[in-house]
């Protein structure tokens, strides 16, 4: 059995991507790869909106930011 052929293709990495996370509300993927470049890329238009080198070294994970994480308790 053959895999099904992608719908989309992202081509904002030039290393491989370590790490995939969705926000809360499906709007943004945040991805990280090998290198340390950290993208966010809308899941509406299928665009980044947002790219850093965030590490020196590869990215073990992301998540999104919320304020509720920021609360300490």
């Amino acid at each position: 059995m053959q895999a099904p052929a992608p719908t989309h293709i992202l081509r904002t990495h030039t290393a491989s991507v370590t790490s995939v996370s969705f926000s809360s509300d499906n709007e943004r993927l945040y991805s990280g790869d090998g290198s340390g470049r950290v993208i966010v890329t809308s899941t509406r238009s299928l665009r980044a909106i947002a790219a850093w080198n965030a590490h020196t070294d590869g990215i073990l994970g992301v998540q999104e930011w919320t304020e509720a994480a920021s609360i300490l308790t």
